[in-house]
């Protein structure tokens, strides 16, 4: 894992996620991808005076924002921002293409809003890239993990590489991985063998 994406808009739900990515960096010794998309609607006239006001308030901000990490950073991670102009979902989308990302890091509501699974804007994303994507609440704790836990459909999961990227992660963390289906109000234990397969391949069954 070399690539990081950390989607902000400069929140404490961002910069939570972004601490959080700093975490996994560490660990693979990877660069960190912070990306800020923002939009301006404006008359014609003035359209360009205002989006580099724009562009120069989010530079300034993203590049401060980088400057208070750096501390955190271990000696083989690194922290890069850029600002781009577009809507969130595709400007993000766009860059997790073009850098190659392993891994999208991004914040989310939490359990502070009990109705609310993931924001409009992390769902939107978690929906249109096919990237693993650890999307991170306001009020998780920063430690590495030690335990895994992963809600499947035991039955018909016909891809098990999907696992590939976390089990990367669980393996370099030293982590337990706990996968569960749950069924009705009853958990299932039955595995389908194919994931048994896989995960005895990948050294954790």
């Amino acid at each position: 894992m070399k690539h990081i994406l950390v989607p902000t808009d400069f929140s404490e739900n961002a910069e939570r996620a972004l601490d959080y990515a700093i975490n996994i960096a560490n660990e693979f010794g990877a660069t960190i991808h912070l990306v800020h998309a923002y939009h301006t609607s404006s008359h014609a006239g003035h359209l360009a005076s205002i989006d580099r006001v724009v562009q120069e308030d989010r530079d300034k901000s993203i590049q401060e924002l980088i400057d208070t990490k750096k501390d955190q950073l271990g000696s083989s991670a690194s922290l890069e921002g850029r600002v781009v102009k577009g809507y969130v979902t595709k400007t993000i989308e766009s860059a997790a293409n073009k850098l190659t990302v392993d891994l999208i890091v991004m914040g989310t509501l939490g359990s502070n809003q009990p109705n609310v699974f993931l924001g409009s804007t992390a769902r939107s994303l978690v929906k249109a890239i096919g990237k693993p994507t650890i999307a991170v609440p306001i009020e998780a704790e920063l430690h590495v993990p030690t335990s895994v836990v992963v809600a499947i459909d035991a039955h018909s999961m016909s891809h098990p590489t999907v696992f590939t990227p976390l089990v990367k992660m669980v393996k370099q963390f030293g982590a337990k991985l706990h996968l569960v289906h749950v069924e009705g109000d009853a958990m299932n234990t039955d595995i389908d063998p194919k994931i048994q397969q896989f995960l005895k391949e990948a050294k954790l069954a």
